[in-house]
């Protein structure tokens, strides 16, 4: 499920996602401009999931969250990132980081 990068970029940045349907939509889309600005496709970097299904209200102990978990810490040590972009507050709460993204943004 979790996706190697296709072409030999340098950069090597991985970006986890909540589930493979978020590759969909206006952040699709936003996250494609983003990278082009930095001349980078998503055919460049390493893209990673920790559920199958879109479900913004997780059961992180689910057998689903569990195993994509294994799965991308396994997939995450083959590629060894020089970068990690988690998008979204569920996927920094599956990565056990539990301000809100509130205070990433300066709210509080």
């Amino acid at each position: 499920m979790n996706r190697f990068p296709t072409t030999d970029s340098k950069k090597r940045l991985a970006i986890v996602m909540l589930a493979p349907s978020s590759l969909e939509g206006a952040g699709y889309s936003l996250l494609q401009a983003a990278l082009q600005q930095h001349t980078m496709r998503l055919s460049d970097c390493f893209v990673g999931f920790i559920s199958r299904d879109a479900t913004y209200s997780l059961d992180f102990k689910s057998s689903d969250v569990e195993e994509c978990m294994a799965q991308l810490k396994e997939d995450l040590n083959k590629f060894q990132p020089y970068c990690v972009l988690y998008l979204g507050e569920t996927v920094l709460k599956a990565v056990r980081v539990f301000h809100s993204i509130g205070t990433y943004r300066g709210v509080s």
